[in-house]
Parts: C-alpha cells; sequence; structure tokens
C-alpha cells in the first residue's frame, strides 16, 4: 500500500508498529533458541559459532528496541504507557476489521442493485420485445384481415359476374 493509502484507511503507523513488534518477536525467539542450543551444543566449536550468532541476535534486538522506542511504539520503561499503546493497537485492528465488514456489506449491497437493475432492464426489454412482437401479430392479423375481406370481395364480385352473365346467356336463349 502507498501512504495515502494506509492513511486514509488508518493503517499508516498500525502497519509499521505491527511490523516492528513481528520482527522484535522474532528476534526474541531467536535468542531464546540460541540460548537453548548452547547449552546443548557438544563441541566447543560449535558453541562459539553459536555465542556469536547470538550476540548479533541480541545486537538487531537492541537496534529494533530503540527504533520501536523513538517511534513511540514500545515502553519497556512504563509499563502502563505500554498497555495504553497496545490497547490501541487492539482497537485499530478491531476497527479495520469493522470497516472491511462494513465495505464487504456495501459491496453487497451495489452488487445487490445492479442486479437487481441489469433484471429490470432485462424485463423492461422482454416486455418491449412481447409489445413489438404483439403489434407485429395484430399487424400480420390485420393484414391477414383484410386480404381474406378482398378475397371474398372478389369471389361475391366475381360471383355477381357469373351471374349476370348467366342472366344474360339465359335471357338471349329465350329471345
Amino acid at each position: 500500500m502507498t501512504a495515502n493509502n494506509q492513511n486514509m484507511s488508518g493503517m499508516g503507523a498500525i502497519t509499521d508498529q505491527v511490523i516492528a513488534t513481528d520482527l522484535m518477536l522474532a528476534v526474541k525467539s531467536g535468542i531464546i533458541n540460541y540460548a537453548i542450543a548452547i547449552s546443548e551444543a557438544a563441541t566447543p566449536e560449535v558453541r562459539e559459532t553459536l555465542r556469536r550468532q547470538l550476540n548479533t541476535a541480541i545486537d538487531t534486538h537492541g537496534k529494533i528496541t530503540d527504533y520501536m522506542v523513538s517511534m513511540g511504539y514500545y515502553f519497556p520503561g512504563d509499563v502502563f504507557q505500554q498497555i495504553a499503546v497496545d490497547l490501541q493497537a487492539s482497537q485499530t485492528a478491531l476497527n479495520l476489521q469493522q470497516q472491511q465488514q462494513n465495505s464487504q456489506q456495501q459491496n453487497s449491497q451495489q452488487q445487490n442493485s445492479q442486479q437487481q437493475n441489469s433484471q429490470q432492464q432485462n424485463s423492461q426489454q422482454q416486455n418491449s420485445q412481447q409489445q413489438n412482437s404483439q403489434q407485429q401479430n395484430s399487424q400480420q392479423q390485420n393484414s391477414q384481415q383484410q386480404n381474406s375481406q378482398q378475397q371474398n370481395s372478389q369471389q361475391q364480385n366475381s360471383q355477381q359476374q357469373n351471374s349476370q352473365q348467366q342472366n344474360s346467356n339465359q335471357q338471349n336463349m329465350q329471345q
């Protein structure tokens, strides 16, 4: 994350503090393990190598401690101040969790809203298509009715003409 993003989300200082604290705890764990290993080493050469590693780890722990004290993350001489810092870090972590949950809820609500809008648009499109289809069917039916009426009219005209011709033929035959 960039510094701006960290500060905007309230994570800037807590991230540095968490990293430094994790590093300090890892170095402390290493110091304990080196001490145990020295007490169980079989040869003086191995013990000497482990002592050098232990001294390096102790020096690293001192540098990390100095950094954390200078940044206001660690108060080894003031238990009450250290408790206050730890409580603040805990509260920040809880707030971040709540912010994440709120953000997830907002994202979920936005997705639901988008899905509803999409469903409404699809429904509107389907309705429009149905209306267009109904209009086309109606137009086709009207056209078929008109064609049928025209055909009926033509048939009637043809029948009338035939009838007139027959009448004319009968009159001519009677004469």
